[in-house]
Formats: structure tokens, C-alpha cells, sequence
């Protein structure tokens, strides 16, 4: 059995419109990173603050304490340690060694990027490994993301990861022990977003790509009168 629909083809052209903007809005927002520029409370950093019995200065985020192996912590820019350009605000983050940090961030299900801007101490950056949830990222295929210099903060993106909702924790960790290698990188900037779009939009991008379509055929046949 064959079914006609008996919409004029210059009444379609609404509709398909009407779907078009509807999917647009139904685009989940990015993910909401607390202090992702890793800013003290007053605004204003130190040239090198390692969270020696753990760190509680940076609001939304969680530092490991600091000693041995392991270092991390927060720096301004210009300061002895050798930051610069921090991109956003006057303080970002580091990890000397292995050291970490994390935050708890409330998810949808989806499938998402991670991006944020790093940069290497004079002497060597500190290969950073990444996990939102307990699944590892991977930039490019690998399983570290290292800075390419240390002149300027360079904008890394991760590969895309798919996330069940709820609350995942986002942890940046060091992968080489402080000593014999004093490799240190600095963090900053700290973004997630949508990498595709949600499956009610899909349907609704499908749903106007339908009734374009159609429009386009039945005018071709001539559109029924009004």
C-alpha cells in the first residue's frame, strides 16, 4: 500500500526549517570545568606553589601531595620556574614528575573531546597521561601527550571518548619519575566538548533532510494547488 502526503510543497519549507533549528538546539552544551584556568581564589598566582601536604588554593580541583617522585602544584606566569604565556588568566598548573591532579565533572552520555594548552619547562616536558572516568584518552593514537617546546603554551585536543552520564572524574597525571629526569609540564585552559551530536538531533537533522527531499520531488512533479 502506497501513502501520499498531500502537504503543498511551499508549505514543507516551513516545517523542514522548523526541524533544522529544533536540532540545532538540541546540541548538549559542553561540559562545565570548574576554575579550568586554574586560578587562585584572589586571582593571582606564585611563581611555584607544589601542594607539599596537598594543595587547597585552586577551587574545583584536587592536587596530590607533592614530594619524592612526584610533584604538581600551580605557577604564574614569568616566575623563576620558567612559565609563559599562560593563555588564560595569570596562573595555570604543572606536573613535575609524577605527579596529578583531578576533578569530579558531571556528565551526559555522549561521546566527547578534551582540549587544553601545555608548555614545556626549559629542560624537557613531562609526557602527560589523561583518563575521564577510568578511560584513558589518547591524542592522535597515543597514549601521552608531551609539549612541543618551551616557549609558548601550544592547544592539544584529544581523541574522541564516549562517557556513560554521571560523574566521571577528569585526572591529569605524570608519567616519568622525578628523578633522574626533571621533566616538568605546564597546564592551562581546560575545555570539553561534544563531539557528535546527540541522537534526538540526529533524528531531527534526518527528519528536515526528509521533508527537504520531498519538497524538492513534488515540486519537480508540479505542487498540488493550495
Amino acid at each position: 500500500m502506497i501513502f501520499r502526503l498531500n502537504f503543498p510543497a511551499n508549505r514543507l519549507l516551513p516545517i523542514a526549517i522548523a526541524c533544522g533549528l529544533l536540532s540545532f538546539g538540541a546540541v548538549a552544551p559542553a561540559q562545565t570545568i570548574i576554575n579550568a584556568g586554574f586560578e587562585t581564589p584572589g586571582g593571582a598566582g606564585t611563581a611555584y606553589t607544589p601542594s607539599f601536604g596537598g594543595l587547597t588554593g585552586i577551587t574545583g580541583w584536587t592536587f596530590g601531595a607533592s614530594g619524592g617522585a612526584s610533584y604538581d602544584g600551580f605557577v604564574s606566569n614569568n616566575g623563576f620556574f620558567g612559565t609563559t604565556g599562560i593563555p588564560e588568566g595569570s596562573s595555570g598548573a604543572f606536573i613535575q614528575g609524577t605527579g596529578s591532579f583531578f576533578q569530579d565533572i558531571d556528565f551526559a552520555a555522549g561521546t566527547y573531546t578534551l582540549s587544553f594548552f601545555i608548555e614545556a619547562r626549559a629542560g624537557g616536558g613531562q609526557p602527560l597521561a589523561l583518563s575521564v572516568g577510568g578511560t584513558a584518552l589518547t591524542f592522535g593514537g597515543a597514549a601521552t601527550v608531551t609539549p612541543l617546546d618551551s616557549a609558548s603554551f601550544n592547544l592539544v585536543t584529544s581523541d574522541p571518548f564516549t562517557l556513560a552520564g554521571g560523574t566521571q572524574t577528569l585526572l591529569f597525571s605524570g608519567t616519568m619519575p622525578f628523578d633522574p629526569t626533571d621533566l616538568t609540564t605546564f597546564i592551562d585552559n581546560v575545555s570539553i566538548a561534544l563531539a557528535v551530536p546527540e541522537p534526538a538531533t540526529g533524528g531531527l537533522l534526518a527528519a528536515g533532510g526528509l521533508l527537504v527531499a520531498a519538497g524538492w520531488r513534488w515540486r519537480r512533479r508540479g505542487a498540488p494547488p493550495d
